[in-house]
């Protein structure tokens, strides 16, 4: 009986969110009551599994909370940005090389376990280099979730604290052992992305013989108009304070020094110590 109602929570949330019938809030908030009531539990003991629950994820959001505030000032700062421009640089105009950088940089830029981020600095920043060689659009986006799925591993990632919050164990800890999984991982996805650059490279040749490109193939609509601007022109603030304090916080983190929330919790603090000394800013 329990596991029935459970599944059918489950399933009534997934298809209202991929129908858009209601916002996440509502769905997540509403449906495991209305399952509780019909499971015939009392409003107390529902108050009771809300309390554990919370506690149980605290932990985890916390860490959530400040990862992601920590990343997203590092990126606001264009941190990242002479990585980037070092690897777009490195592609001249090499169709397997794009493709190998694409998942590299796609690899460093999800750091903060952003999906929505990646997207937003990886696709200006390498669509005209697709464009212009006349690669797939399709290939970009593939070779970019392949590497982020491997760097989504990371402690303030979604699957690490969603099984932190089921196994009671700090995220972490159980991201110790993932390490050379994942170093392993994105060695596996710029092979990979060798691969299917050789692939491209013999669709460019083919689609040359009818005078189009995979680009064009692919491109039902026009996304983004090229653009040969350097990405990332922006100088960096305090750059090697403040990528000190990125592998201070993942080093700590790998060797367990502190607690992952008070990790970023400390490497917040002195990230706007260091770059906005003025409350104000």
């Amino acid at each position: 009986m329990l596991t029935l109602i459970g599944l059918l929570i489950i399933i009534s949330i997934v298809v209202l969110l991929m129908t858009g019938k209601t916002s996440p809030v509502i769905a997540m908030s509403v449906i495991p009551l209305l399952g509780a009531l019909l499971a015939g539990y009392s409003l107390t003991e529902i108050t009771a599994f809300f309390d554990y629950g919370i506690k149980k994820v605290a932990n985890v959001a916390v860490m959530f909370l400040f990862a992601i505030l920590f990343f997203s000032i590092m990126k606001d700062l264009h941190i990242f940005n002479p990585f980037i421009r070092l690897m777009i640089g490195l592609t001249r105009g090499n169709v397997v090389i794009v493709a190998m950088v694409t998942a590299l940089v796609a690899a460093v830029v999800h750091l903060d376990g952003s999906g929505a981020a990646t997207f937003l600095i990886i696709i200006p920043a390498f669509l005209p280099i697709y464009r212009r060689l006349g690669m797939s659009p399709y290939l970009m986006l593939l070779l970019m979730c392949m590497s982020m799925g491997v760097m989504n591993m990371v402690p303030w990632g979604g699957p690490l604290g969603r099984a932190s919050a089921v196994t009671g164990i700090s995220a972490s800890v159980l991201w110790q052992p993932l390490i050379p999984v994942q170093i392993i991982g994105i060695t596996a996805s710029v092979l990979v992305a060798a691969l299917f650059g050789l692939r491209e490279k013999r669709r460019i040749a083919r689609a040359a013989q009818y005078g189009t490109t995979p680009y064009e193939q692919d491109s039902l609509l026009e996304l983004y108009d090229e653009a040969d601007n350097e990405y990332g022109t922006e100088k960096p603030q305090w750059f090697f304070i403040n990528m000190s304090l990125i592998l201070l916080a993942i080093l700590s983190l790998a060797l367990g020094w502190l607690a992952a929330p008070y990790i970023f919790m400390l490497a917040l603090s002195a990230a706007l110590i260091v770059n906005y000394p003025k409350p104000k800013d």
